[in-house]
Order: structure tokens, then C-alpha cells, then sequence
């Protein structure tokens, strides 16, 4: 159909968020929650070696439920929180293929775009799910004018 084809030619690149705070591997609970109050706009945190490589993702949801546990925040590390070995995404990759992966995950938000180089992986982006999802909606009613008026004409009752 036509609004795949055309969700095949625009890229990952086209859409990723290139500046993002990233959270070295070390961070306590305390520097943790310092960034994500820094930038409120992202939804998952990306944890980075020393060597400047994607260690994991930090979500929302397991911030919060850490905040709200008992436990001492000194005692935890970003990369015990993290979750390790995200799916990432080239960026060259089209936004039908980030929509599959966001398919298969629906616990984050946001996939790391990665590009692969001699020493490892490389983190270059973040691509927000709500941006695809943005896009995918255009796109949609970009190539389909009727679907405009059946998505904001209330049922009859």
C-alpha cells in the first residue's frame, strides 16, 4: 500500500534527537536523577562506558520506582538499573523498520541509534517512539485526505 512505501524512504537519521544527555556507567541514583531532571523531554537515559560505549537504557518507570523505594541511592550504579543490551537501530534504517522494533518492545520509548565502527558500536541518536509515531500519522493522512475527516468526525450517534 502507499503509505508503507513511503514510510520506506524516510529515514532513521531524518528523525533522531542528536543532542541527548548520556549517563556514564559509574553514575549513582543521585547523578541519575539530576540529568533526567536536566532534560525532562527524555524518556530513556542512555548509559555509556568509559570508552564511550551504549551500556544500556535507563527507563522512566525503573527511575521512578527506585525513587520510590526505601533503598539507599548511594547504593545503586547506573548499570544497576539499566536495561542492558537494548535493541538499536541503524541510521540508516527506515521508519518501517522502527516501527517493528518498537513493536516488539513496548517498554521503551525511545531506541538508541547506533552505527558500527572498528572499536564497537557508536551511539549517535536517539530515535523517540512518539516522533515515529508523529510521522507515521502525517504520512498517513498525507496520502489518504479521507482518512482526515474519519479521524476527527465523531461517530454518529
Amino acid at each position: 500500500s502507499h503509505h508503507v512505501t513511503s514510510l520506506e524512504d524516510i529515514r532513521v537519521r531524518d528523525l533522531m534527537v542528536k543532542d541527548f544527555p548520556t549517563v556514564p556507567e559509574a553514575a549513582t541514583l543521585t547523578d541519575i536523577v539530576r540529568i533526567a531532571a536536566e532534560h525532562p523531554h527524555v524518556e530513556n537515559l542512555p548509559i555509556m562506558s568509559g570508552s564511550g560505549h551504549l551500556q544500556g537504557l535507563i527507563r522512566t518507570e525503573d527511575l521512578k520506582r527506585l525513587v520510590d523505594s526505601d533503598m539507599q541511592p548511594s547504593l545503586f550504579r547506573a548499570l544497576d538499573i539499566a536495561q542492558q543490551s537494548p535493541i538499536a537501530i541503524p541510521p540508516d534504517a527506515n521508519l518501517l523498520d522502527a516501527l517493528r522494533d518498537f513493536g516488539h518492545r513496548d517498554d521503551v520509548e525511545s531506541l538508541p541509534v547506533v552505527v558500527t565502527t572498528p572499536s564497537g558500536p557508536r551511539l549517535i541518536g536517539l530515535l523517540p517512539r512518539t516522533s515515529v509515531m508523529q510521522r507515521y500519522r502525517q504520512e498517513l493522512l498525507l496520502h489518504y485526505p479521507d482518512a482526515k475527516a474519519a479521524v476527527f468526525t465523531p461517530p454518529a450517534a
